[in-house]
């Protein structure tokens, strides 16, 4: 059997390998490394909703009982995607795909909505 044995002069010296290697290993396994967002889901919620609202206000285009309620839900999911923000590079890919379909090229400056669809490409697009 061959004896091992550490001098302190080995043992110091593996000490820096060891310390980065503690130091990697406990950075990739930091919850920010699993963190996920809700705005996927946000954004699809709020598509659903949208054309929920625009078919409960119907032709008339007057709010009803049940258009209340769709326009209360739209309304917090917009705050959620606007306000909440993005950890996950998905999650930035999903506001920027709303701010493109609230605005729909009526509330940006010229130029801002090809800056965008190009960042959302970038991401991956939702």
């Amino acid at each position: 059997m061959t004896k091992i044995s550490f001098t302190r002069r080995a043992l110091l010296a593996f000490f820096p390998t060891l310390n980065s290697s503690i130091a990697f290993l406990a950075f990739a396994r930091t919850p920010a490394m699993a963190v996920s967002d809700p705005h996927s889901e946000w954004l699809a919620e709020w598509r659903d909703t949208r054309m929920r609202y625009n078919d409960a206000i119907g032709l008339t285009g007057h709010p009803t009982p049940e258009s209340d309620k769709i326009w209360s839900r739209l309304t917090f999911l917009e705050n959620e995607l606007k306000r909440t923000p993005a950890r996950t590079i998905k999650g930035a890919a999903a506001q920027i795909g709303y701010i493109l379909e609230e605005s729909a090229g009526e509330f940006t400056y010229a130029g801002h909505e090809e800056a965008l669809a190009s960042a959302l490409n970038a991401l991956g697009g939702t």
